[in-house]
């Protein structure tokens, strides 16, 4: 009986460790998935960008970066020069946003990663809102 009582416990420990996890790594897809969908719209990647939010007890820690397309190369090679417009999709065009989206579970750091290809050269500016002014 002193043998099994440790391990019951210890595995009563990694389940809950495992569920809390699971939960909070759901919220971070959500914030990731935010934060990357409201800079994509916003044509705001350039740079790093940083942020945190919160959500009840949990502090959620997020970081968007922006870098040249990695596989681009490979997409290329595969197509044929009549199936894409190489003087068009090259590295100065399409990059790859990636929001990394940290939190802590039982003392211990979890991250959770989104990423997307954008094409940087139609990047955006918000305009300002109008202003509204009113005469008595």
């Amino acid at each position: 009986m002193a043998a099994v009582v440790p391990v019951i416990v210890e595995g009563l420990k990694i389940a809950s460790l495992a569920g809390e996890v699971s939960q909070r790594k759901a919220m971070a897809a959500r914030i990731a998935e935010r934060v990357l969908n409201e800079t994509i719209v916003a044509g705001q990647w350039n740079g790093v960008q940083s942020g945190s939010e919160q959500s009840g007890p949990i502090q959620f820690r997020w970081k968007i970066s922006n870098a040249p397309w990695a596989s681009l190369s490979s997409a290329i090679n595969v197509n044929t020069s009549s199936g894409i417009n190489q003087a068009y999709v090259n590295q100065n065009n399409l990059h790859q946003l990636t929001v990394e989206v940290t939190f802590t579970a039982q003392d211990k750091t979890c991250a959770v990663q989104l990423s997307t290809v954008a094409d940087v050269s139609r990047q955006t500016t918000v305009p300002a809102p109008p202003q509204f002014s009113s005469s008595p």
